[in-house]
């Protein structure tokens, strides 16, 4: 009893420790998800920067006024290089799915950027229930009685009950009503206005539809003279002279055959017309034999043997030739009989045919420009042929030329030809210096209308169509063409660098090869100390370049660009005089894109073979 007693509360303990629940463990703290770096742009030259931050893979879109950019961009940092849009003007970046990621105005002084959020958003604070409202005391029975408590509202008149017919019932007949007569009508309405009384009506008969209609007859006309008298009285009619009736032949009779006129003879026709003026008789002719078909063709014999007298007259031009008649009696000393054999006696067959000529189709005109030889291949020219020590610099003019000027007297002092490759807007602002580049003797390439990007990550982008391709580069051609009255050179450059080869095709279609720069050949002479990656001074420029030409410099192609917002002194041109002194001493040659073309062996082309293009071109005259 006494260990039954004392087991009692042990097990009543243990029973209570099995129905307490655990205690729930607290959750794990969640690590905020670090912030996006913020959108931003700043200008870098003529283009614009715009830097920030994706979550994922997405595709972005840069839309404005003036500007429709597109490009992929992968999980992480983003940098985007673009042609900057007009000043003040707003454009909104977006993603794929058309989120908006920010918004920029393209100033002077670039504001930064109103970002938009794309991270996780935070999970919103729970917000406590408020409490119940107490209950409202019941409203009167009506708005009446709440409104007009002391008006009473008198009962409405007794309403007679609708009855509606049964459906399981026939619909009873509404009797017509009876209409008084039109005269009883009408004095209802015009009771003042006494209607007088109808006169009496012939009533109208319709014919009969099973009778045939009777016959209307016809009216006399008066004879043909009193009609005439009728509209002239005044006007006498004279009696028309006897005509004497048209006799038609008969067609069951054989046609009478008409007898043939007999004209006069030949002389006498001539004296009717040339009275004045005798016709000699005209010598007898001998009658023209033709060949019987009948019978086989005649053999025509070979051509016969000439003198050596009359062979020699053949050759000699007749200027030189005296009469025969003289030369024979010259040679012999006797007059000589001409020769028998001088002519065939034999019959020439007329009739004879040549052999038969295969049908040949219409040659149809030659109304399109001709094909440019060698065109296809997809020619990306980025090293000219070695071994003579030639160097080419080339330069881009976009839509900045700070340096323009200072390039064009570099070139001049030294009687240096080079290749300029320009876009049409540079043509429309600079067009003073593009008419000094034609007159000083520089090849002019086409850098196309606008600088836009074709080919990001060198994949061609789907929006540029080969006709909307074509067109960037027929619109800056039309541009020099209006200003020099020539079309550019046949030489192009892809803006950015980015092309493909079927970019390059589409560009040889209609005469333009495209011109590279060698590898490692970009000065980057536009990057200023905002861009730390691309950014190198002046200086260094020239002295990298300097290294390039003792290492590989034989065909090299460098890039260098017209427009810079460096500072003074730190620019590549200030000391481009100097490199090219250098240079000249060593036995460099400097020499143009199309010197090198014309080296490896490519087709001459005509530019003036796209004329006919530019006019049919639907440009937009920009």
């Amino acid at each position: 009893m006494r260990l039954r007693a004392a087991a009692l509360p042990l097990l009543l303990l243990v029973a209570c420790g099995r129905e307490q629940a655990p205690e729930p463990k607290p959750p794990a703290a969640v690590m905020p998800a670090s912030p996006l770096t913020p959108w931003s742009w700043h200008p870098l030259g003529s283009w614009a920067v715009i830097e920030g931050e994706v979550d994922r893979d997405t595709e972005l879109r840069l839309e404005g006024a003036s500007i429709r950019e597109r490009r992929f961009a992968e999980l992480g940092p983003v940098r985007w290089e673009f042609l900057r849009p007009p000043e003040g003007q707003t454009a909104v970046l977006l993603t794929g799915e058309g989120v908006e990621l920010a918004r920029f105005t393209f100033a002077t002084t670039p504001p930064a950027a109103t970002p938009k959020p794309v991270g996780p958003t935070p999970a919103p604070i729970p917000t406590p229930k408020p409490a119940p409202l107490p209950a409202r005391p019941t409203p009167p029975s009506t708005r009446a009685e709440s409104g007009l408590p002391s008006t009473p509202v008198p009962p409405l008149p007794e309403r007679k009950p609708l009855t509606l017919p049964r459906t399981d019932q026939a619909p009873s007949t509404r009797p017509a009503p009876t209409l008084p007569p039109a005269r009883a009508r009408a004095e209802t309405f015009l009771p003042s206005a006494p209607v007088p009384p109808l006169s009496a009506r012939t009533p109208q008969t319709l014919p009969r539809t099973d009778q045939a209609p009777a016959t209307r007859p016809t009216p006399p006309l008066p004879p043909a003279r009193a009609r005439a008298e009728t509209f002239l009285p005044s006007a006498p009619m004279q009696a028309l002279p006897e005509r004497k009736p048209l006799t038609l032949p008969r067609t069951d009779q054989a046609p009478s055959t008409r007898p043939a006129p007999t004209l006069p003879p030949a002389r006498a026709r001539a004296e009717t017309f040339l009275p004045s003026a005798p016709v000699p008789a005209l010598p007898e002719r001998k009658p023209l034999t033709l060949p019987r078909t009948d019978q086989a063709p005649v053999t025509r014999s070979a051509a016969p043997t000439l003198p050596a007298w009359a062979q020699t007259e053949t050759t000699l031009p007749s200027s030189h030739l005296t009469p025969l008649a003289g030369r024979r009696a010259a040679t012999t000393g006797a007059p000589e009989t001409a020769p028998t054999a001088r002519r065939s006696t034999a019959t020439p067959n007329l009739l004879e045919t040549l052999p038969a000529r295969p049908p040949q189709a219409p040659q149809p005109l030659q109304t399109q420009v001709p094909a440019w030889p060698g065109a296809g291949e997809a020619l990306n020219l980025t090293r000219g042929p070695t071994g003579r020590k030639r160097l080419l610099l080339s330069f881009d003019g976009g839509s900045n030329a700070e340096v323009a000027a200072q390039i064009l007297d570099l070139l001049k002092a030294r009687r240096v030809h080079s290749t300029f490759f320009l876009t049409g807007a540079f043509i429309q602002h600079y067009p003073a210096l593009v008419r000094r580049m034609a007159a000083e003797g520089h090849e002019l390439g086409n850098h196309t209308l606008s600088h836009p990007h074709f080919a990001p990550g060198m994949k061609r982008d789907p929006k540029w169509t080969r006709e909307r391709f074509q067109q960037q580069l027929f619109d800056a051609d039309t541009a020099l063409l209006r200003l020099l009255g020539r079309p550019m050179d046949p030489l192009w450059r892809a803006p950015y660098g980015e092309h493909t080869a079927e970019l390059r095709r589409w560009a040889e279609e209609v005469g333009y090869r495209h011109v590279g720069w060698s590898e490692g050949a970009d000065t980057l002479d536009w990057a200023t100390r905002k861009e730390r990656n691309l950014y190198r001074s002046g200086e260094a420029i020239l002295e990298r370049l300097r290294k390039r030409l003792d290492k590989d410099g034989d065909g090299l192609i460098v890039l260098m660009h017209l427009g810079s917002e460096r500072s003074d002194g730190d620019r590549p041109s200030e000391g481009l005089g100097a490199f090219m002194d250098r240079a000249q001493k060593e036995g460099w040659t400097f020499v143009t894109a199309g010197d090198f073309v014309r080296d490896l062996g490519k087709p001459a082309w005509d530019p003036r073979q796209r004329l006919g293009l530019l006019a049919a071109s639907p440009s937009r005259g920009r």
